[in-house]
């Protein structure tokens, strides 16, 4: 996500672009879990409204297949130009200080603070603050909490590439070799994505992670680690000047004909109408094995389709969006704090969750976006953000 959008073509603003429509995306899919929609987040409100529940399930389940793994294909795409011009060791300690620092301190000092807020106004904590902290600090402490989950595994894709461009001096040489592939071979890439997905979720059901580590293996990263390497490989080829129009066309066609003939069936008849969302997440359940299968069927035609898009439509940006572009990654930082405090202010509100979600989303957006500008004015602050 922090990553300098300039290669050789020069700077490539629709990247830039589409950065700022995944985070606001990220904003959006917190807000919905917020208001009753399925998965995890600091401040939940749980909803039996029907038309609510199928609304979040439908926009975070689409979600889900992209919007984190888009990311982790942009951060492969410009991690070799990065390396080849800083070195190994200058890059190593740049993703030290900018990945390394905002994970300790949103562990440190963020995240058992949201998370206290939200034990006093909704479960009514009265021991006092010292005493929270050493709770959390016992029982609750992680690494990567929240969503700085992403910049844990960033860290750790970055320094495995490290690794590997050391022990593999001649990476760079190869780059003529990686040619675009076709729709076969995305189609195999996919299916295996989901295979792999489905295995790893019956060993390790979301949203159970690994101790200590919010790895969450089994849910999200064979897609993510595959992503990141694809971006590495996409750099290398320029697959992203040659991917044709009649390809993004494609793409845009395979992910709504997934979401709109095989999403509502298994949505119908999977047990998701009725609340119980845990039979996708892992399991010898049928729901669990199409699940992982049509979860990156529809993420690569998102993903390809919206590369297109912005590349032939959206590769310009004037001052604003150049700041909001520069922005996103301590937008990512700062948005949970800022969804919690807004969820916390309207929680008494007696609305429904659809008209809280976007009152929610059209005014947490531009103040994440506001903070986010003006804690990078701060001095040094553009050295880690």
């Amino acid at each position: 996500m922090k990553d300098l959008d300039v290669t050789m073509q020069g700077r490539l603003y629709y990247l830039d672009n589409l950065r700022i429509l995944l985070i606001i995306l990220v904003i959006l899919q917190h807000l919905a879990v917020t208001y009753g929609g399925p998965g995890s987040w600091d401040l939940k409100f749980e909803t039996d409204d029907v038309l609510t529940l199928v609304v979040f399930s439908l926009f975070n389940a689409v979600n889900q297949t992209f919007f984190m793994g888009f990311f982790f294909l942009l951060s492969g795409y410009f991690t070799p130009g990065s390396y080849d011009r800083k070195g190994g060791r200058r890059f190593m300690l740049d993703r030290l200080l900018r990945l390394g620092i905002p994970l300790a301190i949103y562990d440190m000092l963020i995240s058992p603070n949201v998370s206290y807020l939200v034990n006093i106004f909704m479960w009514g904590w009265d021991n006092g603050w010292v005493s929270y902290m050493r709770l959390y600090y016992r029982e609750g402490f992680v690494i990567g909490s929240g969503p700085l989950w992403y910049v844990e595994k960033l860290l750790l894709f970055q320094v495995m590439y490290i690794l590997g461009r050391e022990l593999v001096r001649y990476v760079p040489r190869l780059q003529s070799k990686f040619s675009l592939p076709g729709w076969g071979v995305i189609g195999l890439f996919a299916l295996v994505i989901g295979g792999a997905t489905f295995v790893m979720r019956i060993w390790l059901p979301y949203p159970e992670n690994i101790d200590f580590l919010t790895l969450e293996c089994p849910f999200f990263p064979p897609l993510y680690f595959s992503l990141f390497l694809v971006g590495i490989l996409a750099y290398r080829g320029n697959w992203f000047k040659q991917i044709s129009q009649a390809m993004g066309k494609c793409g845009w066609g395979i992910a709504m004909i997934l979401i709109g003939v095989v999403f509502p069936p298994l949505f119908y008849w999977g047990g998701a109408r009725e609340g119980e969302f845990s039979v996708y997440m892992g399991g010898w359940q049928w729901q669990a094995l199409v699940y992982a299968v049509w979860e990156p069927f529809v993420g690569m035609g998102i993903v390809i389709g919206l590369l297109v898009l912005f590349r032939d439509k959206y590769n310009r940006g004037g001052r604003l969006m150049q700041a909001m572009a520069g922005s996103t990654y301590t937008v990512y930082i700062i948005h949970g704090p800022v969804l919690v405090m807004v969820g916390l202010i309207m929680k008494d509100m007696v609305w429904h969750p659809l008209v809280k979600f976007v009152l929610g989303g059209v005014v947490s957006a531009p103040i994440c976006f506001l903070l986010g500008y003006l804690i990078r004015c701060l001095p040094g602050a553009r050295k880690i953000l």
